[in-house]
């Protein structure tokens, strides 16, 4: 992976120009319009020392501009299991979970069976037939898959084992995704995860997360609402988060039945360099 840093000051011909527009008027050659919105929203761009995620943010003359283009080169996937029937897959951090991510990388058709959050790296199902698909989806809807989870995090957890469980749905909507956390709607469905440290030191944690439902960002929200947010989530309010640095969740582990053997299998997903780096530099083990 190749990485160029592009840094300048706005001048007074581009005062008032979005964050985009200004980026754009400086670097258009070497990058799109929609790549310069992606890197800011997925945390490579500084405004005046601060990380800003939107692109629509207005510059004033003397703003300083700090902007990390990377490129990947990367043209296979990390198959931790394959058979007839599925995949397990070790889902790298930035690719989006939707219709036809995988299409440059497995040979065969393919069905997600669930999602990881794009910044979200570890193992991931992949079926081979709706079937197969069908089968496993009745599995997690069911609570019969198991699943562990890696999180470092901001703060000190004062229990070494924990659980939170409340009614969970979307609390804010905003340009580009929404924000979801514990809701006092009627009838809401009631998300729970169950928590382990595994190494702590001042100001910050490694956690096993193990949810029981499997709602959107319920790990990242339960945590925000204890003062616990995850480093580099910036959309659940991280204390923490350097350029570039993306929310530090890694789906270490997960257990499931096979459909066709009936075999218990688990498999677990290499914890990511980015990942090891900052447990490295904060001195948390596993």
């Amino acid at each position: 992976m190749s990485v160029n840093v592009h840094q300048f000051t706005v001048s007074d011909d581009e005062h008032g120009l979005s964050l985009q527009q200004v980026i754009r008027s400086r670097l258009g050659e070497i990058v799109s319009g929609k790549q310069i919105k992606r890197l800011i929203h997925d945390k490579y761009c500084q405004l005046n020392e601060s990380i800003e995620r939107f692109s629509s943010k207005k510059v004033r003359a003397r703003d300083q501009v700090r902007l990390v283009i990377s490129s990947s080169n990367a043209s296979s996937l990390d198959i931790l299991y394959e058979d007839e029937e599925l995949y397990v897959v070790n889902k790298p951090v930035g690719l989006v979970c939707d219709e036809g991510c995988f299409d440059r990388l497995l040979p065969t058709s393919y069905f997600l069976v669930h999602r990881l959050d794009k910044e979200t790296s570890g193992v991931l199902l992949v079926a081979k037939s709706e079937r197969i698909r069908d089968r496993l989806m009745d599995q997690f809807r069911e609570r019969e898959v198991k699943k562990t989870y890696l999180a470092i995090i901001d703060g000190e957890i004062p229990s070494h084992q924990f659980e939170v469980s409340k009614p969970f749905g979307k609390v804010a909507r905003f340009d580009g995704g929404s924000r979801w956390g514990s809701v006092k709607t009627p009838r809401a469905k009631v998300a729970t995860t169950g928590f382990e440290v595994v190494s702590q030191k001042r100001g910050c944690a490694l956690a096993k997360c193990m949810p029981k439902t499997g709602m959107t960002h319920q790990i990242r929200a339960h945590l925000s609402e204890l003062g616990l947010p995850i480093r580099g989530d910036v959309l659940y309010h991280s204390v923490k988060s350097e350029l570039g640095q993306r929310v530090l969740l890694h789906s270490l582990r997960t257990t499931f039945t096979h459909p066709i053997s009936h075999r218990r299998l688990t498999f677990e997903a290499p914890i990511p360099n980015d990942f090891s780096q900052v447990m490295a530099n904060e001195n948390l083990t596993c």
